[in-house]
């Protein structure tokens, strides 16, 4: 049985003319696309195969062709119906073998869009098809499908909104289940139990759960250590429902919080709550980052930067819930303007600012109106 999971073939047609109309604007008679997340929009493509490559062949007018290690025919030829499969053996180069599907393709002198920037593209592949292919005029396809992504239709906010719920509920079983003397990976083992019970799986990285020392190790998970009276504990996670991850965070304390603590809570909560009113159509993400930055500012800690406030989330494969190579954030310099249908993991964020620790994130959906939360857990300053 070939056929879709997730979508219908009427939209997976949607974004194949898209991505098609976009490769007749910069002159690619085919394009190769090969980071799962790309794979994913355009086919379907869901498993935890993609260690080993994967190269979707995207011709300007043919059927689609996902070449991938031959022991996945079952598994891409009942997900992937408007791709044919050809499968690689373990003895076979990846490289050598979509060369020569693509001279029998009469493509072995074209313009052809490579999209090099995947985690799931080594470099020697990219080195064997200029090797074979020596009559191919390469462009650049970075950034050609993500451009599309990047905007989500009604089904896919549909299931960003199922992921932010089992999001929310794995966040209230972490603060349930914190206190002294419990250690992480309790509490991780409580996130995860709610995760798959709930009908999630297996999210691109997390859940991270870090108590005092070990508060600034950015992306470390979890870890034995036992809570104690007084400690700090970040808790961020996100839910992945049929590969859309609605990320969020808290930071709570253990038995008791610093004086002052109420205080930068307040600057956390009115920051976001400012950030999110900018988040509308039409505006920029440079506007949206110094609405959150402003609210900083007046509350005496001018001092203080982030990076950025935020970022675009959606489809995600291991080993991140940001969608693929880099992050695209919003920041003081991003010109990228606001449209409907985008969603953002919006942190507000003040650690060591000097006024006291806090922090809250959640997943955030532009609509027509402006900016809504999709992950609703509490963000008042939580003590257990």
């Amino acid at each position: 049985m070939r056929g879709f999971c997730y979508f219908t073939p009427e939209e997976h047609a949607t974004r194949l003319k898209n991505v098609r109309s976009k490769m007749e604007e910069l002159n690619f008679d085919a394009c190769l696309i090969t980071s799962p997340e790309n794979i994913y929009y355009l086919i379907g493509l869901d498993h935890q195969g993609y260690f080993g490559p994967h190269i979707l062949i995207v011709p300007r007018h043919d059927e689609m062709i996902i070449v991938a290690r031959a022991h996945e025919i079952t598994t891409c030829e009942r997900q992937a119906g408007n791709a044919t499969f050809k499968g690689y053996s373990d003895t076979q180069e990846a490289g050598e073998f979509v060369s020569e599907i693509l001279k029998k393709m009469n493509l072995g002198n074209a313009n052809i869009g490579i999209q090099t920037a995947s985690l799931c593209f080594p470099p020697t592949i990219s080195d064997s098809l200029k090797t074979n292919l020596v009559g191919v005029k390469w462009g650049d396809a970075n950034g050609l499908v993500e451009s599309f992504r990047i905007v989500k239709s009604p089904r896919e906010i549909e299931y960003m909104k199922k992921s932010a719920n089992i999001s929310d509920k794995m966040m209230q079983i972490a603060i349930k289940t914190a206190g002294e003397g419990i250690s992480e990976k309790e509490i991780a083992a409580c996130i995860h139990g709610v995760m798959i019970r709930e009908g999630g799986e297996p999210p691109g990285f997390g859940p991270f759960v870090r108590s005092a020392e070990r508060l600034p190790y950015e992306h470390e998970i979890w870890s034995d250590r036992i809570l104690q009276k007084g400690d700090q504990v970040i808790l961020e996670m996100a839910a992945s429902f049929k590969r859309y991850h609605s990320p969020m965070g808290r930071l709570i304390y253990v038995n008791n919080a610093p004086e002052g603590t109420s205080d930068v809570e307040h600057i956390c909560i009115e920051a976001q709550n400012e950030t999110i009113a900018a988040m509308k159509p039409g505006t920029s993400f440079a506007e949206v980052y110094n609405a959150w930055q402003n609210v900083v500012d007046r509350n005496g800690l001018a001092h203080y930067r982030r990076h950025h406030c935020g970022y675009s989330v959606g489809i995600a494969f291991h080993p991140s819930w940001t969608g693929g190579i880099g992050v695209v954030g919003m920041h003081e310099k991003s010109d990228i303007m606001m449209k409907a249908g985008m969603v953002f993991h919006q942190l507000s964020w003040l650690l060591g600012c000097g006024k006291g620790d806090y922090f809250v994130s959640d997943t955030v959906y532009v609509s027509e109106n402006g900016g809504e939360r999709l992950t609703n857990t509490s963000r008042n300053l939580m003590i257990v």
